[in-house]
């Protein structure tokens, strides 16, 4: 965002770091670009206005096995699922439940509502400059950018000559996956371009494989997180400039997830009861040890405890939710489609959305509504999990640390040499 107001040359650094409202906002981009606001606008609005459906589910774990790397982590689960009494029942329970589905978009409400406020017509006389974060307007500022730019990214991934597989680059490996979903979706999406490649990955590129040949130089480095009593291992992608944490997998959108059914929260009481059971794959326990240990990692550096991981494929992604404080863990029902429908070469704009807004999650907050929480809280049973182990959140929370290498056999009494945590520290 930055270099691009200062090659406007209208609006200096300091006064848009000082001043970072709609009226400023609007007038740097228009003094960069020639009537951007308005095409801007209408990619935004119709991905607002997209049939969107994005549920996300409940879980409760049944049995954790510790000390294990996140790819073989022992991690046995169900959804949350109540029966008419509002007592949890598991898969084997033969009587109706409901699930409590909560709306992608009441998580993220902060975003939203920032994306429907720059697309009214009025924003600009109905808002304070002084009621906007810096940091969203960053956020916002670069998916513009992005989104002026969206057809060169989308030729940059799939090649639409190749009409018997366009998709053939982006779906090689998941080394190319992780390396051209970084360089032409995930860091357009954020502000900077802090960004690490698990190293762990074999066969890397250099430079971006594309089809556009943008010449980008691929970051590799460690990505390592975790504790040795808990959960550990190398994550695939680092967004570091916004703490985000993202997980890759060459794998189709069926093979990732199964689509489920719910009812929401708010309209729980009401139900009749909805039977809900879940065939998940085999990455889901990889998946839910690496989301709970970040979101632990995050616990004390984070004002909000509700934090992020994306699953992310070629054709589609997925995001778990852990929030460490009231001990709930969440996951959209189904996978998002990445690429429209009727064009598999063009991005679904309500994709693109979910992912700027997960992505910059530390700048829109999600958070649980107080009706939610009383409904969820301590419906992961994690806690519970952990106490039966004589583990505490706390404590473990301070263990976990960014690590090259782990040791997979260690054995530390968290109950004894509290200082000893710079023993853990690179």
């Amino acid at each position: 965002m930055m270099t691009a107001l200062v090659k406007c040359g209208k609006v200096g650094v300091l006064q848009i770091q000082i001043r970072c409202g709609y009226k400023l906002f609007l007038f740097a981009t228009r003094q960069y670009y020639e009537k951007p606001v308005p095409v801007v606008q209408r990619l935004i609005k119709a991905g607002l206005t997209q049939q969107d459906n994005a549920k996300l589910y409940p879980l409760h774990l049944e049995s954790c096995s510790f000390n294990q790397s996140f790819s073989k982590a022992g991690v046995f689960f169900n959804t949350y699922s109540l029966d008419e009494n509002g007592n949890y029942q598991n898969a084997e329970y033969g009587g109706k439940t409901v699930t409590p589905v909560l709306d992608f978009r009441d998580v993220l409400d902060k975003g939203y509502s920032m994306l429907q406020s720059f697309v009214s017509e009025d924003v600009c006389d109905s808002r304070h400059e002084e009621e906007y974060d810096v940091e969203r307007w960053k956020a916002l500022y670069r998916l513009c950018e992005f989104l002026l730019d969206k057809g060169y990214h989308e030729t940059a991934l799939k090649n639409k000559e190749a009409t018997e597989c366009p998709e053939e680059l982006l779906e090689r490996t998941e080394t190319f996956s992780a390396a051209l979903l970084t360089s032409h979706l995930l860091t357009k999406l954020m502000p900077g371009d802090n960004y690490v490649i698990s190293s762990d990955f074999s066969d890397k590129p250099l430079l971006c494989p594309c089809h556009d040949n943008c010449g980008m130089l691929m970051k590799y480095g460690s990505t390592g997180l975790g504790f040795e009593r808990l959960w550990y291992g190398h994550r695939d992608i680092v967004l570091s400039s916004c703490n985000s944490n993202v997980m890759i997998f060459n794998a189709k959108s069926e093979e990732l997830l199964k689509s489920q059914e719910g009812t929401t929260v708010e309209k729980m009481e009401k139900s009749e009861g909805v039977e809900d059971k879940l065939n998940l794959p085999d990455c889901d326990p990889q998946i839910i040890s690496q989301t709970i240990t970040f979101s632990l990692y995050q616990s004390g550096k984070s004002h909000f405890s509700l934090i992020p991981t994306i699953v992310l494929t070629p054709s589609n992604f997925c995001v778990y939710f852990y929030d460490h404080v009231n001990d709930v863990l969440l996951r959209m029902g189904s996978p998002e489609p990445l690429w429209e429908a009727d064009d598999e070469c063009k991005f679904s704009m309500s994709a693109i959305l979910k992912l700027w807004m997960v992505i910059n999650y530390s700048s829109f907050k999600p958070v649980l509504s107080d009706n939610q929480i009383s409904r969820l809280q301590c419906s992961a049973n994690f806690h519970n999990l952990l106490a039966k182990e004589g583990l505490s959140i706390k404590e473990l929370s301070k263990r976990i640390k960014c690590k090259s290498k782990f040791k997979s056999d260690c054995h530390f009494d968290l109950t004894k040499r509290k200082n000893d945590v710079v023993d853990l520290i690179m």
